[in-house]
């Protein structure tokens, strides 16, 4: 098999297994195992993708070329041979969905020139599961490649990482995700830069965030950037009454509420709300390292007119919120008991 992909080098900040998966494909003794090692979960889908196509592209190509019938069964999810091991919201993985994957293995590739399972998140097998898993890499069928994942080497027993071929996988870094932003998305600068560092320099929540926003375009509250204007909007106006209390108190409630309308965006709520009070302890001292540098005025403002040092009290309440709320605890009724501790003591 003599292909080359040169379409890897979409994946960002990827340069060295990418070269080391080009010589892979452009050589005829594939390994039957790959272990994908790093914590940018984001590039499971596209790595898997792409090696599929590669190694079964019917076009005589540079690329994989997208457009033969079996690219486009990949892409579609639809090929028989490219298997996939759905880890979605599981907390382990069996023995019994190992044992399912071996079972239509035991079946030979209808179509696929390299036959693909894909294991995303391998670290949630269990020990009976990886034990499976190993009895297959034992004895491996024809023409077949596995594909695992997982942050760690150190994951895997030990007699499943000495059969697989280690490829670490370097998350990209906060230029190059800004960069990607900006260049395939049309993301503002500005804007780019702000996603990247709420993000944690996190290309998938990234992505996510961006996926957010187009979800929503017709939405009348606007997607996830309006949203955390929004956000960010509400929190200065509930800090500018904090000396008030009873204005303070129904500003924490309808905060609390308007935060809480759509609880399948919590965990992004949660991210905003994370940059402004890390934003408020850091702008004393570093105002040039905020992260929401379009309220900049708003941070100087507020920091002026509240020289109280509790920013560092209240990031940690808010972890603690966070963590009641993902323990099923109501959402609303935790954020309003946060908002209300925010005041001084003495107020």
């Amino acid at each position: 098999m003599t292909q080359t992909v040169s379409g890897f080098e979409n994946i960002h900040n990827q340069q060295s297994p990418i070269n080391e998966i080009k010589t892979l494909l452009q050589s005829d003794t594939l390994p039957n195992a790959i272990l994908f090692t790093g914590n940018e979960s984001s590039k499971i889908n596209q790595t898997a993708l792409f090696f599929s196509k590669a190694a079964n592209c019917t076009k005589d190509s540079a690329n994989p070329c997208g457009s033969c019938i079996s690219c486009k069964k990949i892409e579609q999810g639809v090929h028989p041979d490219i298997l996939f091991i759905n880890t979605t919201d599981k907390k382990n993985i069996t023995i019994s969905q190992i044992r399912e994957i071996g079972s239509r293995l035991s079946i030979k590739a209808n179509e696929a020139r390299v036959r693909t399972v894909i294991l995303p998140h391998a670290e949630k097998m269990n020990i009976p599961a990886q034990n499976a898993m190993l009895k297959m890499l034992e004895e491996p069928p024809d023409r077949t490649v596995f594909l695992l994942f997982a942050p760690k080497v150190t994951d895997m027993l030990p007699t499943i990482q000495s059969r697989c071929r280690k490829i670490g996988c370097i998350p990209p870094d906060r230029a190059s995700i800004e960069a990607y932003l900006t260049g395939t998305h049309e993301v503002a600068p500005d804007m780019a830069r702000i996603i990247s560092r709420t993000c944690g320099e996190n290309l998938e929540k990234a992505l996510m965030l961006l996926d957010l926003q187009k979800d929503a375009t017709h939405e009348p509250e606007g997607g996830w950037i309006e949203h955390r204007r929004t956000t960010l909007h509400s929190l200065f106006f509930l800090l500018g009454a904090v000396d008030q209390i009873p204005r303070y108190m129904s500003r924490c409630l309808l905060l609390a509420e308007h935060l809480t309308r759509k609880p399948e965006l919590l965990g992004e709520m949660f991210m905003i709300l994370r940059t402004f009070f890390r934003d408020l302890s850091v702008f004393r001292h570093a105002p040039q390292d905020i992260i929401n540098t379009d309220f900049f005025d708003s941070f100087e403002d507020i920091c002026a007119k509240r020289p109280y040092n509790d920013h560092l009290d209240w990031i940690k309440g808010l972890f603690e919120a966070q963590r009641k709320i993902e323990a099923n605890a109501s959402a609303r009724l935790t954020l309003e008991r946060f908002f209300l501790q925010l005041p001084p003591k003495g107020m």
